[in-house]
């Protein structure tokens, strides 16, 4: 049994036009929707405890970069500006920063076991703390 599988385009020239229509297809969408204040809640952490995860607000995030709206965009969702940046490396392929991110991941998973769950789970700890505070500044 064969399974398919998808693969990423290998040139910079055709990562960057899948980068670009995907820019454009969030963007259409954005303009249509509205705003971004209402919305159905469809994270499954949020609506099991509550409290938001370090993704929540990250679509709407992304549909208010599309449109240039980066005050807002920052006030939903800030990591969503680092996922945008990993984007772009990952389309223009920039060779020194490639490089060095491909050193760092080889650093890390050197590292044992414990030590790389220890710090994913840190940072997710933190990322989570920043949402709470950034959705209910009053419970920290």
């Amino acid at each position: 049994m064969r399974i398919l599988t998808a693969t990423l385009p290998s040139s910079r020239k055709s990562r960057i036009s899948l980068l670009l229509i995907a820019w454009l297809v969030i963007r259409e969408a954005s303009m249509k929707a509205e705003g971004f204040d209402n919305g159905p809640i469809i994270c499954p952490i949020r609506l099991l405890t509550g409290f938001p995860c370090p993704g929540c607000g990250g679509i709407r995030s992304l549909g208010a970069i599309s449109i240039g709206n980066f005050d807002l965009a920052w006030s939903l969702n800030p990591l969503i500006f680092l996922a945008c940046l990993a984007m772009i490396l990952w389309a223009v392929k920039f060779y020194p920063i490639t490089n060095f991110l491909n050193l760092a991941l080889n650093n890390f998973q050197r590292n044992s076991r414990l030590i790389q769950v220890a710090s994913i789970l840190l940072l997710y700890i933190l990322a989570w703390l920043a949402a709470v505070q950034r959705f209910n500044p009053d419970i920290l």
